[in-house]
């Protein structure tokens, strides 16, 4: 990762800006059996996670607390601390458009225009997570496959 990609923390702790939770979804298939224990950990219930000891998360995992330590590496984080600061942040993060966010003096084509915008960045995100690799691969996949049923709901509804 560039320094550009990171927040300066207390003690030189360096704590990135990248959505860890997409981050790990996407890697998963490629981590081997206790990375992927500790990754479906922070997936299935990041609360728990950074609300508990390193050891108590190992035990949980059943991995040793050095799998941990060398998951936060992977990651390119210092350690556990900073990996809970940055799930702790994702989950800070507003999941939907807050109402504020579009002052009613703003009028229908800034708001369109702002929709658009945060569309664009959820797709900059997908190519920056994702190989082009894997986007080829799932290409590849959905081309072989017959039939391909697509679900939406709410604002994924125009990605589909």
């Amino acid at each position: 990762m560039s320094a550009s990609r990171y927040q300066g923390g207390r003690n030189g702790a360096r704590i990135p800006n990248v959505e860890v939770m997409s981050l790990l979804q996407d890697m998963l298939p490629r981590l081997g059996r206790a990375q992927r224990c500790i990754a479906r950990a922070v997936l299935d219930d990041p609360e728990y996670f950074v609300s508990q000891s390193v050891s108590v998360l190992a035990q949980h995992c059943g991995v040793n607390t050095g799998s941990i330590a060398k998951f936060c590496k992977r990651l390119d984080l210092k350690g556990i601390s900073a990996l809970k600061i940055t799930i702790a942040r994702e989950l800070g993060e507003p999941s939907i458009i807050p109402e504020e966010s579009f002052p009613p003096t703003d009028g229908v084509p800034s708001i369109l225009a702002s929709v658009l915008e945060r569309h664009i960045e959820n797709l900059r995100q997908t190519f920056k997570f994702n190989s082009t690799d894997s986007l080829d691969s799932a290409v590849n996949h959905l081309l072989k496959a017959q039939p391909i049923f697509i679900f939406s709901t709410g604002l994924s509804f125009p990605m589909s």
